[in-house]
């Protein structure tokens, strides 16, 4: 087939996808057409060389790149498409505003935080046996919402009807002492957040917005639909879906999972558990001290490259190919519709 019934297909088959998801992967594959007909191919060679669309759109679907995804069930990740760049989240054009700082402090009694908020919110610890929470207010009038119950402290509260309205509350700090192990869970729909703590589990959800996780907790879940995203130290479980933004991890040996439309992905751990990556306009770099368990990378226009600090060997395949690798340490699957994959 030539470019045109190419296109007309994969315009069918991924005609019920989010209008900015499909759009990052129909780009891709304009852009090979482009390269390939420079390169002297003729159309038809570079579909076959693309394969099937329906066979792409469910390789798509198969690797979770097409889903639904909730942030607090307010709305869909993947449908917010390029909002996340609108004037709602433009707060580079806010009038110059004098802000006014707010402290409150809590005792250490609560198992759990909640914050939900559209500012940019900082987390971290501190040698007092107490929580300080710290904010700032274009309006002195406006006070951060505060509730607390069965030992849960929830900071801020977003309703539908305001929710994309631009918030008096900019920031909010979290000081908290260091050995606590209680749960953060943390909501901004357009703020950076910053989390450096020592031993507490971190879950995320953000729509616009850079996330850094430091913390030698068990979980780390994040959820995000635009903004690069940093987790470090982690031990037993990472988890980031994210359509928009690169992603780095560096830890020692979590299992983790990574899931992105648009962006790159870099992992960096002295050894790996069960490692599962997946992406659909991706480079995906993998530097492991010691390979163990499984790791299974998928791309549909990318390069996969799995990095050893010892350098034993290296294969590298073609392109559009689904190869797996086995020893008596580690089975390592990668698969990428357009791009390179090197295992060293």
């Amino acid at each position: 087939m030539n470019k045109e019934q190419f296109m007309e297909l994969l315009d069918y088959y991924f005609r019920n996808v989010d209008e900015t998801t499909y759009k990052e992967i129909k780009n891709d594959y304009e852009e090979h057409f482009r390269i390939g007909v420079e390169n002297g191919k003729t159309e038809e060679e570079i579909s076959t060389e693309l394969g099937n669309p329906r066979e792409i759109f469910n390789e798509c679907k198969e690797a979770g790149i097409i889903r639904e995804n909730n942030f607090f069930g307010m709305f869909n990740l993947d449908s917010i498409g390029d909002f996340f760049n609108s004037k709602i989240f433009d707060q580079s054009k806010d009038k110059d505003y004098d802000l006014s700082q707010q402290t409150l402090e809590f005792d250490n009694d609560f198992h759990r935080i909640e914050v939900k908020s559209n500012a940019d919110i900082d987390v971290s610890t501190h040698e007092l046996d107490k929580i300080i929470v710290t904010y700032t207010t274009t309006d002195e009038s406006q006070k951060l919402d505060v509730d607390y119950m069965n030992h849960v402290l929830k900071l801020g509260k977003v309703k539908m009807e305001k929710f994309f309205q631009k918030s008096f509350i900019k920031s909010i700090s979290i000081k908290i002492p260091q050995d606590s192990d209680l749960g953060l869970n943390i909501a901004t729909a357009s703020g950076d957040v910053h989390v450096d703590v020592i031993s507490n589990d971190v879950t995320c959800n953000t729509s616009s917005g850079d996330v850094d996780i430091t913390t030698q907790s068990n979980n780390v879940n994040v959820n995000t639909a635009s903004g690069d995203v940093q987790v470090f130290k982690c031990k037993k479980e990472i988890y980031v879906n994210t359509v928009s933004g690169d992603v780095k991890i560096v830890s020692e040996n979590p299992e983790i999972t990574v899931n992105t439309v648009s962006g790159d992905i870099k992992i960096d751990v002295d050894e790996n558990k069960d490692l599962n990556v997946r992406g659909v306009s991706s480079d995906i770099n993998i530097n492991i001290k010691e390979k163990k368990g499984s790791i299974e990378l998928r791309t549909v226009s990318g390069e996969i490259k799995i990095d050893s600090y010892y350098k034993d060997s290296s294969k590298k395949i073609s392109k559009s190919h689904d190869q797996s690798f086995t020893n008596d340490d580690v089975k390592i699957s990668a698969a990428t519709v357009s791009g390179n994959i090197t295992v060293d």
